[in-house]
């Protein structure tokens, strides 16, 4: 049989328990989705600036051939 006292500390144990449990709802259901916005936001960021240098890189590269010429 259990005493008051182990009574209390399964009560307060299931508790913080309930309350982790609501944590980690609330973080997988809310703020991965949206993190992986913000990580999509990025991702075509770099695209666009990674697609910005190479045409700049092709422009220098086709003036260096024009001016040989």
């Amino acid at each position: 049989m259990a005493t008051k006292r182990e009574k209390d500390f399964m009560h307060d144990l299931d508790k913080r328990m309930a309350i982790l449990e609501d944590t980690m709802d609330r973080l997988e259901s809310n703020h991965l989705t949206h993190l992986q916005k913000q990580i999509d936001k990025i991702d075509a960021r770099i695209w666009a600036i990674i697609f910005g240098a190479v045409l700049q890189l092709i422009g220098i590269v086709s003036i260096f051939i024009g001016m040989s010429n």
